[in-house]
């Protein structure tokens, strides 16, 4: 192959594989040494814009100095990306204080040399800014000593330090050069990253914008550490970077449809919010009640990509009825996986409370079941206790809670040990170790705190309420079971027929759930949860 074709094709070869070229075999160490080759080296020095080589370096030296690799020449430390001109190394600032000395240690280092010698060598910093004073190579004060030394006659002394300032003074020149070189280059490089960087930007905006998301859609895209990579986007990094993309962008379509009043994402919701109910009313209530809140209905992944998908899609009622007939092996698995998390968190209760010497007055349960009154499940994003994971559930995501993260699964809730809760199972003349919150309901009795004072009078309120204004206390308060006729009335419209969907879309007192049950259903005596249940939070 003629050279001048061996050449043009070097030319476009990346430097540090040009550099290798050499090492491959003696045919091509000679043709790119010879004198012929040094154009290859021209050519790759002019692309980059770079000086030419320092007094007494070849070009491939000099290429092999500023695009060989980032190891120190000196010990082999990897990520040094600073070249120290003046010793004309890649060198780390270990070394050059290693394999140098400042001026102050010259003459306990080199007592009978003369100071004279340091004139005649170029000092150092290392790189390192803070450094108060440079450092002067061993091996160059070495290598002056020596040569003046081999200077029998004082003309030929003189001589020798004229050369060597002259040389000094070139080589420091040229090093100011080629730091300002560097300088301009990272400022280019930088640049040039830059506008890489807006193009694969704009670039996904493009894409996003085809398949109809709006500007308000892709701003939190921008900030996305795979989006400001300084690389070109290609298929293959579109298809490696495309679910972030999307679940940011389906994030922020989820905040607004919570958010906003109006618009194609709060048609959507309303929507939703019909087609859900429809889908209730056609369930018993037992499997209703086990339902998450619309909230968090919103949020499950085949829900939540039809209502945020771009505002160019139709959303039919027809498409989320479909969606909802299978969303409940979705939701099984779900909360599945938050049964699991709990029993895990009760079983770890478990264990300390026995490995631990001085025991607590309110043990956990003995087993991992989460049917228990005394097991309290606490909500990991706004801290509401909620006396079963049905409750927790149905709470979850809602005005009284926070907006979250439904993937978060094992940050949602977490076991509470509350010895309240044990203490009023106790007050009810049940056993703590199997009374499950539909025993407490049915008993739906009041409890008088006699530790604390509310509004001047004893606190009284449902075993629920005493929960949660007890679950910080260290101290477990006293509580007075109070008979019917002290009891206040239950206003709290947290309650639902078990027999029919009457208060599917609107909870009701106690009162008038039971006084619906025996109206309309004709039971006189009624048991939780066969004839009514809570289905408060």
């Amino acid at each position: 192959m003629p050279l001048d074709i061996i050449f043009l094709i070097c030319s476009f070869l990346p430097a540090k594989t040009l550099i290798e070229l050499p090492k491959i075999n003696r045919l091509f160490r000679a043709t790119l040494l010879s004198t012929t080759g040094a154009s290859v080296w021209i050519t790759l020095r002019n692309s980059f814009r770079a000086p030419a080589p320092m007094p007494g370096m070849s070009e491939l030296e000099w290429a092999r100095l500023l695009w060989g690799g980032t190891h120190c020449q000196v010990c082999g430390t990897k990520g040094v990306n600073r070249v120290d001109f003046i010793l004309r190394k890649r060198i780390c600032y270990a070394c050059v204080k290693k394999k140098g000395i400042p001026r102050v240690a010259f003459k306990r280092r080199y007592p009978d040399a003369d100071r004279v010698v340091l004139d005649l060598v170029l000092p150092t910093s290392g790189g390192n800014r803070g450094a108060r004073n440079g450092y002067y190579h061993c091996e160059e004060i070495e290598k002056v000593i020596q040569e003046i030394a081999l200077c029998k006659r004082r003309k030929a002394k003189e001589n020798y330090n004229q050369k060597r300032k002259q040389f000094l003074k070139e080589c420091s020149e040229h090093a100011s050069r080629c730091e300002e070189w560097v300088a301009e280059d990272r400022s280019r490089k930088a640049e040039e990253a830059d506008n890489v960087r807006e193009s694969r930007i704009r670039a996904i905006y493009d894409r996003l914008r085809n398949m109809g998301y709006t500007e308000d859609d892709m701003q939190e895209v921008k900030w996305l550490q795979c989006v400001q990579r300084s690389t070109p986007l290609s298929e293959k990094s579109w298809d490696m970077i495309s679910p972030d993309v999307f679940a940011v962008i389906r994030g922020y379509r989820t905040s607004r449809m919570l958010r906003d009043n109006d618009g194609i994402l709060a048609t959507r919701r309303k929507t939703f919010d019909k087609v859900f109910l429809d889908y209730k009313n056609k369930l018993q209530p037992k499997q209703w009640r086990t339902l998450p809140s619309i909230e968090t209905m919103y949020l499950f992944q085949t829900v939540n990509e039809i209502l945020v998908c771009p505002d160019s899609k139709t959303i039919s009622e027809e498409k989320l009825s479909t969606t909802l007939e299978t969303i409940q092996d979705e939701v099984d698995c779900w909360i599945r996986t938050l049964k699991r998390i709990l029993a895990e968190d009760i079983a770890e209760a478990i264990d300390m409370y026995m490995c631990s010497s001085r025991r607590a007055e309110a043990p956990p349960p003995r087993t991992t079941s989460l049917d228990l009154a005394m097991t309290v499940i606490q909500c990991v994003q706004c801290y509401h206790y909620s006396s079963t994971l049905e409750a927790a559930v149905r709470h979850l995501h809602t005005s009284s809670c926070c907006e979250g993260d439904l993937l978060r699964v094992s940050q949602l809730f977490r076991y509470s040990q509350v010895p309240t809760a044990r203490l009023l199972v106790v007050k009810s003349g049940l056993d703590p170790q199997i009374a499950t919150p539909d025993d407490m309901d049915e008993i739906g009795a009041f409890y008088q705190c006699l530790d604390c004072e509310h509004h001047d009078d004893s606190f009284v309120a449902t075993w629920r309420d005493h929960i949660r204004s007890h679950t910080r206390w260290y101290n477990v308060p006293q509580f007075r079971l109070l008979a019917e006729q002290e009891s206040p009335k239950d206003e709290r419209a947290c309650w639902a027929c078990g027999h029919c969907n009457a208060h599917i879309n609107g909870l009701v007192t106690r009162a008038d759930v039971l006084e619906h049950v025996k109206v309309t259903h004709h039971v006189s005596k009624t048991h939780v949860p066969q004839d009514f249940f809570y289905a408060g939070q």
